[in-house]
């Protein structure tokens, strides 16, 4: 029987000679159910098998191994079992034969087998990449953001480099680090326009210094298909309207907190480990998504390992005087953004925006846009340090403990500046 290490496969019309008595098993599994996988579900379709909408938990299954519970051996090679299914008693699919690999991540809990004994089995698994992918999915589900898939064409490496029983996926919020205030939301600027905003009229515009090609009046960020428009004049923060305004997410002042409505995949690079692409086309000055994470103090950040630093951006560059600084670290929780490498000629750049606390607080948003046109499945880059020394061709001495630049532009530095 062909074997679809993913999903369901297609059982053929062949039995043993001889075929024991099966036994039935309950598993249960704490978490969320797994889908079935593109290539399962094909191959399902063509075996006219029902959909299986999706694994539940706890379900019973039949086993060929008469009276006696499935040996360890028999989960960790693949073998295959017949779910049986009842919608109301949330049990799995009929007729259909899964590999027992693709069906539980970790420790399982196991029913009795015909009222007997528990069952002895100790752990099944699934592929880490399917377990991350679930978790992920679930996120920006319930974000209502479009979908952000893991793909490796390369080689075998099934996730990036992080820890999924731990990581937490954050579409758009912080999480607040030990000892940081929250702007509290009955302190922030609430504008009462009755339709829609104008830049003029906005109280929320109160302290932006965005301004016209006349230079007198003021003006959103964002054109009306809300597309940045990287005004000369801007200096400082991008504000926009928040929670307490009268307008909606339709205003023009409200479009980084907008959900993410383009798909992006995490995917394999050849040179460069783990990137990030679009898989539609992205008109430039198209707002991306936010940096998310762990909101830290600047003095807590600066004690990190290299590594971990490495996924740490710093919020600081408004402050000034005694004021204090802020991070964020995205070692242990963030959204796709984490994934976005360095180009010495990148087609993103970024810049600041609160819509979620007060401009004092200087605790703003990371923004992603596209400074250029942007096919899709072309990476998304940024210039880690675009305050960097510029020019064409290569650097001519690398500064110490600085890594290498795998760009491969032009205009490649050679090495990447950090800080």
């Amino acid at each position: 029987m062909p074997t679809n290490q993913k999903g369901f496969e297609i059982p053929k019309p062949v039995l043993p000679v001889r075929q024991p008595e099966a036994s039935n098993y309950t598993i249960s599994r704490q978490g969320r159910p797994l889908h079935e996988s593109p290539r399962a579900t094909l191959r399902r379709q063509e075996a006219s098998l029902p959909s299986p909408s999706l694994i539940k938990f706890p379900f019973t299954f039949s086993s060929q191994h008469a009276n006696r519970p499935p040996s360890k051996s028999f989960w960790d090679s693949g073998s295959t079992v017949t779910m049986s299914t009842n919608e109301e008693t949330n049990t799995c699919v009929p007729s259909a034969t899964v590999s027992m690999r693709d069906v539980v991540q970790g420790s399982c809990e196991t029913g009795s087998a015909n009222g007997g004994a528990p069952a002895r089995v100790q752990s099944v698994t699934v592929s880490t990449r399917d377990a991350l992918q679930a978790q992920l999915s679930a996120a920006v589900q319930a974000a209502g953001a479009a979908s952000v898939k893991i793909v490796n064409d390369l080689n075998d490496d099934e996730i990036p480099v992080l820890n999924p029983k731990t990581f937490k996926y954050l579409e758009s919020d912080y999480i607040y680090g030990s000892g940081v205030a929250r702007s509290e939301d009955g302190f922030m600027e609430a504008c009462e326009c009755n339709s829609r905003c104008t830049a003029s009229h906005c109280s929320c515009q109160d302290d932006s210094e965005i301004l016209e090609d006349d230079g007198t009046s003021k003006t959103f960020a964002y054109d009306d298909n809300g597309l940045f428009t990287f005004s000369e004049t801007l200096t400082s923060y991008v504000i926009e309207c928040n929670k307490n305004c009268r307008c909606d997410l339709r205003c023009r002042s409200r479009v980084a907190q907008r959900p993410r409505a383009f798909p992006v995949e995490i995917f394999r690079t050849e040179r460069c480990g783990w990137g990030v692409r679009s898989t539609v086309a992205l008109p430039r000055g198209s707002v991306l998504g936010v940096y998310t994470g762990e909101l830290l103090s600047r003095e807590t950040a600066k004690k990190f390992s290299v590594h971990r630093a490495s996924y740490i951006a710093d919020l600081d560059f408004m402050v000034t005087g005694s004021q204090s600084g802020y991070s964020v670290d995205a070692y242990n929780c963030g959204n796709w953004t984490r994934f976005i490498n360095h180009s010495c000629d990148p087609v993103c750049s970024l810049y600041s925006v609160i819509w979620d606390s007060v401009p004092s607080m200087h605790q703003p948003k990371l923004a992603f846009v596209a400074k250029v046109y942007i096919p899709a499945g072309r990476e998304l880059t940024i210039d880690y340090c675009p305050q960097a020394r510029k020019g064409k061709g290569r650097a001519k001495r690398k500064m110490p403990d600085t890594p290498d630049c795998m760009c491969g532009a032009e205009s490649c530095r050679g090495f990447i500046y950090l800080g």
